[in-house]
């Protein structure tokens, strides 16, 4: 069976019924239809160490497939009254270093973007508007990065406000690096990050049986929440003038007919 993969070793659809999965548990040889590549990219975030100053915008985009059946879409509001294939909003200009607390004091809970003087949040949804189940990966990926701003980034990935976990790109990897590592204000440390994927990679993810909208009303929410750490040892003025930017993709792996 031929198996297709996109730039970042994602495994393009497959279709097959859910009768097809148990009786070969090995996917690689299941004979399935390939209908193609669908993906979601959202261009995050455009941020600037202080006195950077630079128009940033934040976008998502689907990859549109010929067939109805395998179809993905986005939109910055859970009523998807304006679900698309892209989505488009204004990122800041400019951006500090900030810290943990800073940023969680000042979040609001609003849909689409909903930047704060020094940090960049959106929040976003993903539905199944088409008529198979589907299961699907996910990866956010560093797109460009300039004087090691990436090493005082905090990247925070919310999914249907319960998974919440937060990023960081850690000097050694036998070590650990902390969402703060001591807040001056609350006089605490805030939690252990996770350390990225890997240099280019901030985090990937797999979720399986997203059901059709029409038949289930599923949809899931992401917020994305991107700062620079202002605690962080690596925020030094050799930081500024730096720059930092990440892509989501959202990639069909499976589609399939209940039984």
């Amino acid at each position: 069976m031929d198996v297709a993969e996109n730039r970042h070793g994602m495994s393009t659809l497959l279709i097959r019924t859910a009768r097809d999965v148990k009786r070969y548990r090995n996917w690689k040889r299941l004979l399935g239809i390939i209908a193609g590549a669908l993906a979601i990219l959202v261009t995050l975030i455009y941020i600037a160490a202080a006195l950077y100053t630079a128009t940033g915008s934040f976008t998502v985009r689907v990859n549109k497939l010929d067939a109805a059946n395998y179809s993905m879409v986005i939109s910055d509001s859970r009523d998807f009254t304006q679900a698309s294939t892209r989505l488009d909003a204004r990122a800041n200009e400019e951006v500090d270093n900030v810290c943990y607390t800073e940023v969680m004091n000042d979040l609001r809970a609003e849909d689409g973007a909903h930047n704060g003087e020094n940090y960049l949040a959106t929040t976003f949804y993903v539905r199944n508007d088409g008529r198979y189940i589907l299961d699907y990966g996910y990866e956010l990926y560093v797109s460009n990065v300039t004087r090691n701003l990436d090493k005082a980034i905090r990247v925070m990935v919310i999914i249907n406000d319960t998974d919440v976990k937060t990023y960081a790109h850690w000097d050694d990897p036998t070590s650990v690096e902390y969402v703060c590592p001591f807040d001056e204000s609350s006089m605490e440390v805030f939690g252990v990050t996770e350390n990225f994927y890997s240099d280019n990679i901030v985090m990937q993810g797999r979720a399986d049986h997203l059901a059709p909208y029409a038949t289930s009303n599923d949809y899931v929410k992401f917020d994305i929440i991107i700062w620079i750490e202002g605690d962080d040892k690596d925020c030094v003025d050799a930081l500024r003038g730096g720059t930092f930017r990440v892509d989501m993709t959202f990639s069909i792996i499976n589609a399939y007919e209940e039984d």
